[in-house]
């Protein structure tokens, strides 16, 4: 998925949040998980340094980490999630 889908697909999820379990399946789960993903092996930054010296926060990645998907705020590869 583009960073474009995962964000709007995040954005959605954000949204209908309080419908999130780890139950949740399909698109919802996919994008929250590859946002995780990316940003655990670093191929996306919550907050990203421009050329112009200005930074550029992705408040869309930052919503994936407080997701409902996995119990007790623990991440599909068993480590502690923060709340924010």
């Amino acid at each position: 998925m583009s960073n474009a889908h995962l964000e709007k697909a995040i954005e959605a999820a954000w949204d209908a949040r309080d419908n999130i379990s780890p139950a949740t399946k399909g698109e919802t789960r996919d994008a929250i998980e590859a946002t995780l993903t990316a940003l655990d092996s670093g191929t996306l930054r919550v907050a990203e340094r421009q050329a112009s010296g200005d930074w550029q926060v992705n408040q869309w990645a930052k919503k994936s980490s407080s997701s409902r998907l996995s119990p007790q705020g623990y991440g599909a590869a068993g480590r502690q999630r923060p709340r924010w």
